[in-house]
Parts: C-alpha cells; sequence; structure tokens
C-alpha cells in the first residue's frame, strides 16, 4: 500500500515527542572557530580573536562547545543588550563564582577581581558581544568595555574571544588596539551548505532531495537552526521510522518555512 503522511493541521492533535539523545555537530563553521580559538591558546601570554557572523550560522553553538571541553579552563557569558558597559559586564563575569555586586566599587577594582578569578592561561568566551557598543554614561564614550576588557586580559594573561553578529567586525574598527591584536578572525556572511550537509549526515539524512529542502529553509532568517527545528519535526512525523523527503516537507510546511508564491 501507499504511504499515507498526515500532514499537521492546527485542530490536528500534536505528534508525541520522541527522545533523543542529541549532541554537538562539528561542522566546518565549528572546525574554522576551533581553529581560532585553538591558535590563540597556543600563544605565549594573553591573546584575542573575534567571531563576526550572521544569526543562525552556528557561532554561539560552537562556543559553547568549545568551553564545555575546555571545562575549567573556560568562562562563557553572553551580553544582554543595554547592558554592554564595563560594570554591568562585571557582573556577569562575576556571577560565575557567585560573586556579590560589585558596583559600587571602581572599574579598577573590579578589573583586577576578574583577573585574579579568571586566572592566567584561561579563555574568556563573551557572545553577543556587539551590545558592548553602547554608550557609558560616566565617561560619554561607546564601547568602553571592550578595552576594559583588554586591559584586564593583558594584566591578568587571560585570553579573550569576542562573538557577535556581523556588526561586531565594523564595530571592531573604532578600536585599534583592539583590532591589531586580533588573531585569526571569523566572519560568517551565510550559512555554509556544508553546514547543512553536516547536520543532515549527523541525523542519518544524505537523500540529495532532502538536503536540497534543507538548505532552502537554512537561507531563510533562523539558518541552522531551522535545520535542526525542521529535523525534529520531521523524525515527529516519522513516529520512530526512517524520515523521507514526504516528512521533511512536512516538517517545513508545518513550521511556516515553505516558499510562497514562489519566494523564500
Amino acid at each position: 500500500m501507499a504511504e499515507v503522511l498526515k500532514f499537521a493541521t492546527p485542530e490536528a492533535e500534536p505528534p508525541k515527542a520522541l527522545h533523543r539523545a542529541g549532541g554537538f555537530v562539528m561542522t566546518h563553521t565549528a572546525a574554522d572557530i576551533q581553529r581560532s580559538v585553538d591558535l590563540i591558546r597556543s600563544i605565549d601570554g594573553p591573546a584575542m580573536t573575534m567571531i563576526s557572523g550572521a544569526p543562525g550560522v552556528g557561532k554561539s553553538a560552537a562556543l559553547r562547545e568549545i568551553t564545555r571541553k575546555l571545562g575549567d579552563d573556560a568562562v562563557y557569558v553572553t551580553i544582554a543588550k543595554g547592558e554592554g558597559n564595563p560594570s554591568n559586564v562585571a557582573t556577569a563575569i562575576l556571577s560565575q563564582w557567585r560573586e556579590g555586586d560589585m558596583r559600587g566599587h571602581d572599574l579598577t577594582t573590579i578589573r583586577q577581581a576578574i583577573g585574579r578569578l579568571i586566572g592566567p592561561r584561561r579563555v574568556l568566551m563573551v557572545d553577543e558581544a556587539q551590545f558592548l557598543f553602547q554608550r557609558h554614561k560616566a565617561s560619554c564614550t561607546k564601547g568602553a568595555a571592550f578595552d576594559w576588557l583588554r586591559v584586564a586580559s593583558e594584566e591578568s594573561g587571560f585570553d579573550l574571544v569576542f562573538c557577535g553578529d556581523l556588526t561586531l567586525a565594523q564595530v571592531m574598527t573604532n578600536f585599534a588596539q583592539l583590532q591589531s591584536r586580533m588573531r585569526r578572525p571569523v566572519t560568517i556572511k551565510e550559512v555554509d551548505r556544508a553546514d547543512v550537509e553536516a547536520l543532515a549526515a549527523a541525523n542519518g539524512l544524505e537523500e540529495r532531495e532532502i538536503v536540497t529542502a534543507l538548505a532552502a529553509v537554512a537561507e531563510k532568517h533562523g539558518g541552522l537552526r531551522n535545520v535542526e527545528n525542521v529535523i525534529r519535526n520531521a523524525e515527529l512525523f516519522a513516529g520512530g521510522g526512517a524520515v523521507t523527503g514526504l516528512h521533511v516537507k512536512a516538517a517545513i510546511i508545518d513550521l511556516k518555512l515553505a516558499a510562497q508564491d514562489g519566494r523564500q
């Protein structure tokens, strides 16, 4: 009998989720980021690099995995919009050690405290670093936290990774001292098809039709997150069986990622 595939409708009962162990996939982009981090880690003395990329290319996932593998030798913080001045950045870093709020102290004292906690030969990963480029009320300067972190790094001997969206590379042009110190900066303008193929293969999906469909949704806003969401949804439609092109198509439609009127 021909396979009957039930497409999701707003009224339909959602399929039951399947247990999946999950895991990180070392894509071409992730390997490129890993190489830059490995380089600064191999240099004698503090060093820094920059990862600048479009949303959904996998840069944050790569940094989190690198941080996980480095264990106690790495500290990972994410900067929220509006919280990019030195005192807020310090609070985010200090929270890793459950330190108290030091915003009443002068920035030099705070910087030295952070340096002691991180220590030499470790690496500080600063994600969403484009949000460091905000005006500092006290000094009326913009992006003061960038140079503040650079000084902390050089004083205390820890490495530094700035990771952010594509505006980060342009922001860095405002800080000559940072730009000249960057080792092997990485810029990722769009999702690499090889990364889509790697994600698909890691989930047992290697048919050309499926990879092409996944590559198309990766071009939309969301990038590789779209690909992962489609794969997970397709697994639900497959109900524990092998995922086919029909399941992937159903997942794309269900997640409202299908092209409409010939447009992506």
